[in-house]
């Protein structure tokens, strides 16, 4: 249902996905601003959304959505908002690698492995 969503979701599936699976493990305080920033960093991160949304999670699951957000943002405004949205996953383009790896770190950051 998740990865159904994620990958063959509209816009609407992934904010539903967003506000079932990532906001509520946020403070109740914090919840308002963080829909505003995951939401911008969906629309930022277009043709990545994914990724956004799995960083999230996982960030989300051990308390610092808050943390990983920036982190995504920062990345987005350094490297990858000059990158056309459909060129993001060419891996043959420099700042789709890059965004790629950068992925990945945040995974290992994480503590994050593939399973064999």
């Amino acid at each position: 249902m998740v990865l159904d969503l994620i990958f063959n979701g509209s816009d609407g599936d992934l904010e539903k996905l967003v506000g079932s699976h990532i906001i509520p493990k946020i403070p109740i305080e914090e919840r308002e601003n963080a829909k505003i920033e995951i939401s911008g960093l969906i629309k930022d991160y277009a043709g990545r959304e994914v990724d956004v949304i799995n960083v999230l999670m996982h960030a989300a699951d051990r308390g610092k959505v808050k943390e990983y957000s920036k982190k995504l943002k920062k990345f987005y405004e350094s490297d990858l908002q000059y990158v056309h949205p459909e060129a993001r996953r060419h891996h043959s383009i420099p700042g789709a690698l890059r965004a790629e790896s950068f992925v990945l770190s945040l995974y290992k950051e994480m503590g994050i492995q593939p399973k064999p």
